[in-house]
């Protein structure tokens, strides 16, 4: 309960690829579940990233993560998500650069 574990699919690939990187970062950080998972990017066309987003909805379900989330998602790509998704992410986390 002391800790908010955060961990993010690194690469849009597949439904069954993203379920085995959410058992791997659960075993790797010897937690029950994670607290916030992301999609780190839009990278990879629509049907990657729904696909992907599918196995979230589905992690989230099963209670292997809590709440599920997007990273550096761009208008667009959010309008997608609101245009198909079931569940909506819980947060979408923005890097911002100044130079």
């Amino acid at each position: 309960s002391d800790i908010f574990y955060t961990t993010k699919l690194m690469t849009n690939v597949s439904y069954e690829d993203t379920l085995e990187k959410i058992d791997a970062s659960i075993k790797a950080c010897g937690l029950e579940y994670i607290d916030l998972y992301l999609l780190h990017s839009a990278i990879g066309g629509p049907e990657k990233r729904k696909e992907c987003w599918r196995a979230c909805v589905e992690a989230k379900r099963l209670g292997k993560v809590r709440s599920i989330g997007v990273s550096n998602y761009g208008v667009a790509h959010l309008q997608e998500m609101l245009d198909h998704a079931v569940e909506l992410p819980t947060i979408n986390q923005v890097r911002h650069c100044t130079q």
